[in-house]
């Protein structure tokens, strides 16, 4: 469903953020 589509993109968005800070 979509629901689950847009956690999984925020999830990814948070993993991106997380990875980019401890560069």
């Amino acid at each position: 469903t979509r629901f689950t589509s847009i956690i999984v993109m925020i999830k990814r968005i948070k993993y991106v953020k997380r990875a980019l800070t401890l560069m």
